[in-house]
């Protein structure tokens, strides 16, 4: 691009970037590439502090301290019939179609709460159909309801705080609780019913990718959870073999048919993943979103003042001596040229250790050279001998003086055979000399 614009023609001539050259850049500089999500990006960190710095101030003056009494809600669309778009296959494979279902466009709203304390609110679902087939034998494992986009408007959100209302009173009565939601005009519309139990508040504008809790990575696990059982349940119907029957309406459907989803399906796997949210993981959101003061949270602004103290320290020593420096030169100056002085001293100590260490590994190579020099002499002289003892003992003047000396022996000993008979007529042995080998003296 640089090259193309008139300013850098000059000094970019000839210049072509191939793909090879894109690839050894970011190979060299260690570049990767990344999908960008999310809003936080154009957030004003000024405007922001001081936004969330009012909002603490209206959480404080509810006089709620306790984050059991504390909720975030926000709503998320789910398209619960839709499959991955992206596979795993062989290199050999050189087409891979796709099939409608990746952009299947059956969509669910779905409202998600949670308390500061870690506490899970049920979930509160919207679709488009008003009576699905598949949820008319029983009551849906979460609260259903119908809008003819399913979308979350004004009346929707009066719906749930009615029904979060009623979930309240079921669990700690007539205390009285703060909601958090986002600055959507459906919700700054709602009719609050109940004023002395219920705190509506309202996030600053443009703020909710970075300061509201259920935003920091709740609602993105919820999803990634439930698509990872819908894969699951169809592979589980396929490696199965047993083929169950179809229903006559397509409204019954689901992934029990191998299917896609129905309305039911959607619902007890988004129960089932919401039932598995850790409240652990709650509380590291609401603390990841810094929406609340830090009295609901002592310990982790412990840990944030400890670290604001030791920076603090860290700036008032370096002000320190650059005040020395500045009023006392001639102090600073001496007391300079001692570390000076020390550093220089120090510095020969590890030049002279080095020195030794120098000479020690000299004197090492040294040694271990002359032993290899006297162990191949030693060797040397061995091997002389050996072949001279194999020279000597295979010279054939001395084989055959050998072998005069055992003929004779044989010839003597024959000449000198005695046979005896006894009157029994018995046969008498005949003992034969064996010869025996040559000693060392006769050899030479």
């Amino acid at each position: 691009m640089k090259a193309t614009h008139p300013d850098k023609a000059a000094t970019l001539d000839n210049f072509c970037a191939s793909p090879g050259w894109f690839q050894g850049v970011r190979k060299r500089h260690n570049i990767k590439s990344v999908r960008l999500h999310g809003e936080a990006g154009s957030v004003d960190e000024e405007t922001a502090a001081t936004a969330m710095a009012e909002f603490k101030q209206a959480v404080a003056a509810t006089s709620i301290t306790n984050p059991q009494f504390v909720f975030n809600a926000d709503e998320t669309g789910l398209f619960y019939q839709t499959l991955p778009s992206r596979l795993y296959v062989s290199r050999s494979e050189r087409s891979v179609r796709g099939v409608k279902q990746m952009a299947a466009k059956a969509r669910l709203t779905i409202m998600t709460a949670t308390s500061a304390a870690g506490e899970k609110v049920p979930l509160f679902s919207v679709g488009k159909s008003r009576r699905p087939m598949c949820l008319r034998d029983d009551f849906p494992p979460v609260r259903y309801t119908s809008q003819a986009s399913a979308w979350f408007d004004t009346d929707m959100a009066n719906y749930y705080v009615r029904f979060f209302l009623k979930w309240k009173r079921s669990r700690y009565g007539d205390e009285p609780v703060v909601l958090i939601w986002d600055n959507c005009p459906a919700h700054k519309n709602v009719t609050n019913p109940a004023p002395k139990e219920l705190h509506l508040l309202f996030l600053p504008p443009n703020l909710t990718s970075k300061h509201q809790p259920m935003d920091m990575g709740l609602i993105s696990a919820v999803k990634m959870r439930y698509k990872a059982y819908v894969l699951q349940q169809l592979l589980a119907y396929y490696d199965d073999g047993q083929q169950t029957p179809l229903p006559k309406s397509r409204g019954l459907r689901g992934l029990a048919h191998g299917a896609p989803p129905n309305i039911r399906d959607a619902l007890t796997i988004l129960k089932r993943v919401w039932d598995e949210v850790k409240p652990e993981s709650v509380v590291r959101c609401w603390m990841k979103a810094a929406c609340l003061p830090e009295s609901f949270f002592p310990q982790q602004h412990t840990q944030q003042q400890q670290r604001v103290t030791s920076d603090e320290m860290l700036t008032e020593r370096s002000s320190e001596e650059e005040g020395q420096e500045g009023e006392g030169g001639q102090l600073v100056q001496d007391g300079l040229g001692a570390e000076n002085e020390q550093y220089d001293e120090a510095e020969q100590r590890r030049t002279e250790e080095q020195e030794a260490i120098d000479e020690i590994s000299h004197l090492a190579q040294s040694l271990q050279a002359r032993v290899s020099i006297a162990t191949d002499a030693r060797v040397e002289v061995v091997a002389e001998g050996t072949e001279e003892w194999a020279t000597s003992d295979d010279d054939p003047d001395i084989v055959n003086a050998m072998i005069d000396l055992e003929l004779e022996r044989i010839e003597s000993n024959s000449s000198t055979t005695t046979t005896s008979s006894d009157d029994d007529g018995s046969d008498s042995d005949q003992d034969e000399a064996t010869p025996t080998a040559p000693t060392r003296a006769e050899r030479r």
